[in-house]
């Protein structure tokens, strides 16, 4: 006897091609330079500030995904996403976090001044490695636009970005180690070693 196909399943997957091809006629928003005209980096906004709501960029749909809602209560404290065309140890493109006046949205396009770096390790499922996140400021910001050094941002605002991420990887059972904060010029060059586009 012969078994007929599941058409709901045959018309989801055809769905999901279909969505996959259409994404492929249009330029990937990772594969974009990672700098503008003026030098300034280019960031793409995945999780906006206060968003209890994490939302990551899908390659294959050229979407942004809903990735899951934060335990315990926490909530993004800056704007989150990551620097296109760079490839960091995590296999993921290299993290950034930007200062603005007030929460972006995610797909935005975000032209930053950097100013520093925060270097971290990772651990999950016995494998450590290096996961830094650059620290930028939108060029457009009144607020935050005349800081020049990670030294100009309070203390209290460093050590709360520090502890979310070392919160927010405890309750998905990794292990997120601060290292400590280095300038606008090491961060220059965390970026350079994680390019996939010398543009």
């Amino acid at each position: 006897m012969t078994k007929k196909p599941n058409t709901a399943t045959s018309d989801k997957q055809a769905a999901k091609k279909a969505v996959v091809k259409r994404a492929q006629a249009v330029p990937s928003v990772e594969a974009l330079p990672n700098l503008d005209e003026e030098g300034l980096v280019r960031a793409i906004i995945e999780t906006p500030k206060h968003s209890r709501n994490k939302y990551k960029y899908e390659p294959e749909t050229g979407m942004f995904e809903c990735a899951q809602a934060l335990q315990g209560g926490l909530t993004f404290p800056i704007d989150f996403g990551f620097v296109p065309s760079t490839r960091a140890e995590d296999g993921d493109p290299l993290d950034v976090m930007i200062l603005m006046d007030e929460p972006a949205f995610a797909g935005c396009l975000v032209h930053a001044k950097i100013i520093g770096v925060l270097e971290a390790q990772q651990t999950q499922e016995a494998r450590t490695f290096r996961n830094d996140r650059l620290l930028g400021v939108h060029n457009k910001s009144v607020e935050y636009g005349e800081y020049e050094s990670w030294h100009d941002v309070p203390k209290a605002v460093l050590k709360e970005l520090e502890l979310f991420f070392i919160m927010h990887n405890k309750t998905k059972g990794k292990v997120f180690e601060v290292i400590g904060w280095k300038g606008a010029a090491v961060a220059m060059q965390t970026l350079n070693k994680t390019r996939t586009n010398p543009k």
